[in-house]
């Protein structure tokens, strides 16, 4: 009995650690995650994604109970805040939503944690980089042959705004800004062969093409943000600068996003700008309100932005319609999961910058490629979420990343010591 189920274990572990299950785990999961299309468009796909996730989550648990590997306390308070969502369920205002979210969630949390925690790190930023030159090629290709559905005809205030391959030209510009930095690290960093640099060099240009055609303001701004912190966060006196400064940075801008002096409606005239900042200050106006109504545990985990009262009575008015989300993450941490949640989320966050920061004081040369990748990445998607919810969110590439790279900062650092 007990060779059968050594057997068996070994049968888990091997598959698990087997290379095509490895790279298709992960191209399937951002297949499904990035907000394209075709997972709309093809029925099958669309019915099969959750069981995907659920089934994932389920085979790496089992891998992970059998190998007995130690968790991290980054990951705890990811765990914490699964817990959280799935018990939201009970004060959720859609709580048939929030359940669904709540599984959702908490699986792609576990198959996240179990990447950053087994695959090589060379492993992830290759297999990533592929990724996205796949996305660049696949999307210059469906504009050179204008296949359809590819531009955003829900847009008048662009003319010809392309969406290329995604379900919005903001996931086009932000998976751009995030594939065209990832070749310029990748140029900086290594010493491939003329042909492998190239390659990088094309990504690079083909991403900052899109990320032009998408027309996305956001994605632009901060696009070229991101390719700058890839190039100072080289320069660990830099990066620690940037690491005290992020979280001043960060309350100040929210506080003149959703507040907005006077002074600050006038820069944005003075730049082009719209000073609702294309209709967010409405929504936020709305969202504060909501926030100061439940401010301790929130709405439940994906349900706010439904028809319900509490949107029609504190959105509907200002904003004339409900949309998806509040176009800024750290208010949705708050509208989902009240102040129980923030603290969590913002636990996770500082602990995991604090680690960074100390690594920077003896880690080498060799994982320091990784670690002020991971930094610049963290702070291009801190700054992104004020514009836009793409943080603490089920089935979404840039949650996966989060949660892959903050793995790998605390792999650099027991490695280091």
């Amino acid at each position: 009995m007990n060779t059968a189920i050594e057997k068996f274990k070994k049968r888990i572990i091997n598959f698990c650690e087997n290379k095509y299950f490895k790279v298709s785990l992960l191209f399937i999961l951002f297949l499904l995650s990035s907000g394209l299309q075709i997972v709309d468009k093809i029925p099958m796909i669309g019915k099969l994604d959750g069981a995907f996730f659920i089934s994932a989550a389920l085979l790496l648990t089992i891998a992970s109970l059998i190998k007995g590997r130690e968790n991290n306390y980054i990951n705890i308070f990811i765990l914490l805040l699964g817990g959280l969502s799935f018990l939201s369920v009970l004060w959720s205002i859609e709580p048939v939503e929030t359940f669904k979210n709540s599984i959702l969630f908490i699986s792609t949390s576990i198959i996240a944690i179990y990447i950053g925690q087994n695959y090589k790190k060379s492993e992830i930023f290759r297999m990533l980089m592929f990724w996205f030159i796949l996305l660049m090629v696949a999307n210059l290709i469906a504009i050179i042959f204008k296949f359809p559905g590819i531009y955003q005809i829900d847009e008048t205030r662009y003319e010809s705004a392309i969406k290329g391959l995604f379900r919005h030209r903001n996931s086009l510009g932000l998976y751009m800004a995030f594939g065209g930095s990832m070749s310029l690290w990748f140029l900086l960093q290594f010493k491939d062969n003329n042909k492998i640099k190239s390659l990088y060099a094309i990504n690079l240009l083909g991403s900052i093409v899109l990320l032009y055609l998408s027309k996305s303001m956001t994605a632009m701004l901060l696009g070229v943000s991101f390719l700058l912190l890839v190039i100072i966060t080289r320069y660990k006196k830099v990066s620690k600068v940037l690491i005290y400064s992020i979280i001043p940075v960060l309350i100040g801008a929210v506080y003149f996003l959703v507040y907005q002096p006077q002074w600050f409606k006038d820069f944005l005239l003075a730049i082009g700008r719209n000073p609702t900042l294309t209709g967010r200050s409405l929504i936020w106006q709305g969202a504060v309100k909501a926030i100061e109504y439940k401010a301790f545990i929130g709405y439940g985990y994906g349900s706010f932005w439904t028809i319900n009262p509490y949107s029609v009575l504190f959105i509907l008015p200002i904003y004339r319609s409900i949309p998806v989300n509040a176009h800024n993450g750290f208010m949705d941490i708050m509208i989902d999961f009240g102040i129980i949640g923030a603290i969590i989320v913002f636990i996770w966050l500082g602990l995991t910058l604090r680690k960074t920061k100390k690594l920077m004081d003896y880690v080498s040369e060799r994982n320091y490629k990784y670690l002020s990748f991971s930094l610049a990445y963290f702070l291009f998607i801190l700054m992104y979420n004020l514009f836009e919810t793409v943080f603490i969110r089920q089935k979404s590439v840039i949650y996966i990343t989060l949660i892959i790279f903050a793995n790998m900062v605390y792999r650099i650092s027991k490695e280091e010591k």
